[in-house]
């Protein structure tokens, strides 16, 4: 049966909901869809949804409790018994606090009276699937990257680490493999009892982020991702990324296991990348001469300023139009095309029209790129 979705950020939150009164269906689909990201499948049956799970996976399950045949609680016994972990919200219009109680016992991840003010009730209801969509996705990720982890460590460029907060504020790594010298310039040891020497080398301008995330991550029990980076005396500036879990010890304390990796190479190619793009927009946007990005049906994807005066139209106009809509197709333009087709590229005297009406005859290169 399948599970897991691949669903993260911003991308559709698919939820399937379970109740016998297909009027609540209709109700909450149209409700929670109107949301935006969420995707309602709907099932009348514990039975029917467990055949729509066999080919269809989702971030949340949301169920009535009592139903015929088989109430939520069988079905939410049914998935826990076979390892689905999907996050199970029990909406019910059934208030018994047993219920409740025997709901969150068998692994339900929240319980919602059903009756109330609809807006009450949806937003509670909303809310709790969009958290439990992102922490659930979270945590598989996680999960993921930890197996992943486990293969490979001993082969695994950057750090793998544990990081301690004791109950009065102090911190420090009590684990780290080797690959902190690189990273940090200090040893596993320096760093035992006191993460002094790591802060001294966070680059200034990242230095309050990085705390920040790793205070938030205690409060909050979330998983601590952080990119930053490091200054360490005689190396260049490196960006690092850091990933790990935070998990509370019995003494009070918080630990957290995970892993830091140099990703400087990453970023530098984002940023030349961001500079490319600038520099072309740049080029693009002030050439003296009428330029225009197209595909070969003759859609266009973009014009510059230059050619939005010759045509007296705006971007958006010309976009619209479309080629056939800015150039006249006569046998200049229908040899220039097949020439196009078979070389590559093109140079011929094409005639425009403006968006009055009136043409004009330009001398035109265009080359077909990848």
């Amino acid at each position: 049966m399948a599970e897991l979705a691949s669903t993260t950020g911003d991308s559709i939150v698919r939820i399937l909901h379970v109740d016998d009164d297909i009027s609540t269906l209709e109700i909450s689909k149209e409700i929670l869809e109107s949301e935006n990201n969420f995707k309602v499948t709907t099932a009348t049956s514990v039975d029917q949804a467990l055949r729509i799970m066999e080919k269809n996976v989702f971030d949340v399950i949301v169920s009535d409790y009592e139903m015929p045949q088989k109430t939520g609680l069988d079905f939410l016994e049914n998935l826990r018994a076979v390892g689905i972990t999907t996050p199970f919200i029990l909406f019910t219009g059934k208030g018994r606090e047993e219920v409740a109680v025997k709901a969150l016992n068998l692994g339900a991840d929240g319980y919602i009276n059903k009756h109330g003010n609809p807006e009450t009730v949806y937003g509670e209801l909303s809310h709790h699937i969009r958290q439990l969509a992102i922490k659930y996705h979270l945590e598989h990720r996680l999960k993921e990257q930890t197996e992943r982890l486990e293969k490979v460590s001993s082969q695994m460029p950057g750090m793998l680490y544990q990081f301690k907060m004791q109950p009065d504020g102090s911190w420090f790594i009590p684990f780290s493999t080797d690959g902190i010298r690189d990273i940090f310039g200090c040893s596993p040891q320096d760093v035992q009892n006191d993460i002094s020497k790591i802060l001294k080398v966070i680059y200034p301008h990242d230095y309050d982020h990085f705390i920040k995330t790793i205070k938030d991550s205690a409060e909050n029990f979330t998983p601590w991702y952080c990119e930053y980076r490091v200054q360490v005396p005689g190396k260049p500036l490196r960006w690092m990324l850091g990933k790990s879990v935070p998990e509370k010890q019995a003494d009070g304390s918080v630990l957290w296991s995970g892993y830091n990796v140099d990703i400087t190479e990453q970023k530098n190619a984002e940023t030349a990348i961001a500079q490319n793009e600038l520099r072309y927009r740049t080029l693009f946007e002030n050439f003296f001469d009428g330029v225009m990005l197209t595909v070969p049906d003759g859609t266009i994807l973009d014009a510059n300023p230059a050619m939005c005066r010759m045509l007296g139209m705006s971007k958006e106009e010309i976009i619209k139009v479309g080629r056939d809509g800015v150039i006249v197709r006569d046998e200049k333009l229908v040899s220039a095309l097949k020439e196009r087709e078979q070389k590559g590229t093109v140079k011929a005297e094409i005639t425009f029209k403006r968006k009055d009406g009136t043409t004009f005859l330009s001398e035109t290169s265009s080359t077909v790129f990848f």
